[in-house]
């Protein structure tokens, strides 16, 4: 059993990590047979997911929906969020979330069956008196993710900056990475994350 900040995280087993890479070569199986919607034209980010139980969840989410995005929310197990949803429609659009580690990590090996690859990882770790961070994410997303900090935004509206600067600028894995601050005992951790298709020839 996995360990998160002393809590077992049963999203990360074997059997778990087993049981979501299954429901996604079921979802792969049966993806002809399914009605699949494109996003919106110019669109290129298909959904954007939080967890809703966390008020950094929250936060983030009310600034990605007012920003026009389209919006999920999900708890400890995502494996019906994409099996239902997102491993059909994004067709080509990336998925970003914010959510617990346990399930950034299962989203990501499902994504990866798609061809999907992290363009933004970023790990945040929320304690009592500050909040630290250490993020990959390509040039452009972590360019607008600094800028946004260095001027004061909450770290959840730098972060809807850096996914939308990332997303508008499709390019190669994460390999950029910015660390801020020392997360504190006892400190929740929460990651961010931006999938999305890895253009051919990238290096």
């Amino acid at each position: 059993m996995i360990e998160i900040l002393g809590r077992p995280a049963p999203a990360l087993t074997r059997r778990r990590a087993i049981a979501c890479l299954g429901a996604a070569g079921m979802g792969l199986a049966v993806a002809g047979r399914l009605t699949a919607s494109r996003p919106a034209a110019g669109s290129t980010l298909y959904k954007i997911v939080y967890d809703d139980r966390e008020a950094e969840g929250r936060a983030f989410g009310a600034h990605v929906a007012a920003a026009g995005f389209t919006t999920a929310t999900v708890g400890d197990d995502p494996t019906w969020l994409w099996f239902d949803d997102l491993h059909h429609r994004w067709r080509g659009a990336g998925v970003a979330g914010l959510t617990t580690p346990a399930v950034a990590f299962s989203l990501k090996l499902m994504a990866e069956l798609a061809g999907l690859r992290a363009v933004i990882w970023g790990r945040h770790w929320i304690g009592p008196s500050r909040t630290s961070h250490v993020v990959a994410a390509t040039e452009p997303g972590l360019a607008a993710w600094m800028r946004q900090a260095e001027g004061g935004a909450a770290w959840t509206q730098a972060l809807h900056g850096m996914i939308a600067a990332a997303a508008a600028q499709p390019a190669a894995p994460a390999r950029f990475n910015h660390a801020s601050g020392e997360h504190e005992d006892g400190a929740r951790e929460m990651v961010s994350w931006l999938l999305a298709p890895v253009i051919k020839g990238s290096a």
